[in-house]
């Protein structure tokens, strides 16, 4: 797909990238040898982001696309509710820590994402030989939870970088990129996971099988690989001269801020959020409407009415209604593609649409056998279509909207706060992505709405 370019506002009077060592890095110019090579490379920087957050999501999906091999395997622990939980909060933990404590930069970029990278090739080297040892269900369970957490704490270093990185650029584009290689992500994701399983084992393979078994393990070896082809195509597009500039501009901002206090840069980002409040709580609120509801109440919308005994059981949570979202979501981040979209919807806009998403809580009640709103007790197995086609356009606001907030923050405040600004909606983000699994644990730990009876 050939990707346009969006030429850039800022203004530009510095011709000469010998010369940048002289330039100085509060401007708002950006030298126009550097926006000549953002142009000529434009599509290689856009794909490479776009293989860049896909890589790092790959884990978090990878972990999704398995929810049926860990339910068969671990029946007396609810992974449909746990696997988001256990990956989101050291996410959002580890990157609160780091931002806040002035420590986002200490590493740098390129060791933080070979750090990142490292641990998450790690996790899945753990999670396919844990299998060979003779652990209970309960210990196996929660070693395979306990690499999801050390996965998410891998992911806090590494994403942030990108989006970071992403919002250094003269348009949203790039962020939009971020955006779509996550939601692509998800879909090549759970397709992967499907042809592994049928091409090893079969649509009627029984649970627990070897053939099962081996397929997963073929499919967490993918996450090693994608993992550190990562690393390398990070190498790739931070040794482009112009991508060069712009982090060694951000690098030298960076520093002469590091001198301040902590006070001192808290007071910067509250003075940034102030700025980019409405986008930023509607960013929270798209993601902690997404986790409540997803992946939970659509994998256990199968109990009472498919049989636990039966093939079908075992594809209906993943691919299923992975699949169904994770498609919709990236159709949504599609159409961001399109420009009217980001013009067609302002703050304040997408801020009520981000409250109006909950109007799916009662719509995927009606899909939930045990919920007193089920609409399906005469069409039973249209009730599990049902699910699927409302997971499917669920994904669709949710990818295009957040997509849409997040790009657009960065470009609400000046260049010098275009990193606060990202970083406050990554972190903004996060934390939706973290309460919102956690809210959905309770409701099915707790069986709000009959979930899970």
């Amino acid at each position: 797909m050939a990707v346009e370019y969006v030429a850039a506002a800022t203004p530009v009077n510095i011709k000469d990238v010998d010369a940048l060592d002289k330039f100085e890095t509060e401007s708002e110019e950006i030298p126009q040898a550097v926006l000549d090579e953002l142009k000529a490379k434009y599509n290689w920087i856009y794909y490479a982001f776009f293989f860049l957050d896909g890589a790092v999501m790959w884990a978090y999906f990878s972990c999704l696309s398995a929810q049926d091999f860990y339910a068969t395997k671990y029946p007396s622990v609810k992974f449909s509710f746990l696997t988001t939980m256990f990956l989101t909060w050291p996410l959002s933990l580890g990157y609160v820590i780091q931002m806040w404590g002035g420590l986002d930069h200490a590493l740098g970029h390129r060791l933080r994402m070979i750090i990142g990278f490292s641990l998450i090739a790690a996790t899945g080297v753990v999670i396919i030989i844990h299998d060979w040892f003779d652990l209970s269900e309960t210990t196996g369970a929660y070693l395979c939870l306990s690499m999801f957490a050390v996965s998410g704490a891998a992911h806090s270093v590494s994403e942030p970088v990108l989006y970071i990185i992403a919002g250094l650029f003269p348009d949203e584009k790039f962020t939009n990129a971020v955006q779509i290689g996550d939601s692509m992500a998800g879909c090549v994701n759970v397709v992967a996971a499907t042809i592994i399983r049928l091409i090893v084992g079969g649509y009627k393979s029984e649970s627990g099988s070897t053939a099962v078994n081996v397929s997963f393990y073929l499919f967490m070896g993918l996450l090693v690989l994608v993992s550190f082809l990562a690393i390398y195509i990070h190498e790739k597009l931070s040794n482009i001269p112009a991508v060069k500039y712009l982090l060694d501009r951000a690098d030298r901002d960076h520093k002469k801020k590091a001198l301040v206090s902590l006070r001192e840069l808290w007071s910067n980002y509250f003075r940034v959020a102030k700025l980019i409040a409405v986008p930023l709580v509607a960013q929270y609120m798209m993601f902690f409407c997404t986790l409540t509801l997803f992946p939970g109440i659509g994998c256990t919308s199968s109990m009472h009415v498919i049989d636990p005994k039966s093939n079908a059981i075992a594809w209906y949570c993943s691919p299923g209604i992975i699949a169904s979202f994770s498609f919709g979501d990236l159709a949504g981040r599609y159409l961001c593609n399109i420009k009217g979209v980001w013009s067609f919807f302002s703050a304040k806009s997408i801020f009520v649409i981000s409250f109006a998403r909950w109007v799916w809580l009662p719509l995927l009640l009606m899909g939930l056998y045990a919920s007193p709103l089920y609409a399906f007790i005469e069409a039973q197995t249209f009730g599990l279509f049902w699910q699927i086609i409302m997971y499917f356009l669920f994904g669709i606001t949710g990818g295009m909207f957040a997509t849409v907030t997040i790009g657009m923050a960065p470009l609400m405040v000046s260049q010098a706060d275009r990193q606060a600004a990202s970083a406050l909606m990554v972190m903004a983000l996060y934390l939706g992505l973290s309460t919102g699994s956690t809210f959905g644990y309770a409701i099915g730990n707790n069986h709000y709405f009959n979930v899970g009876l």
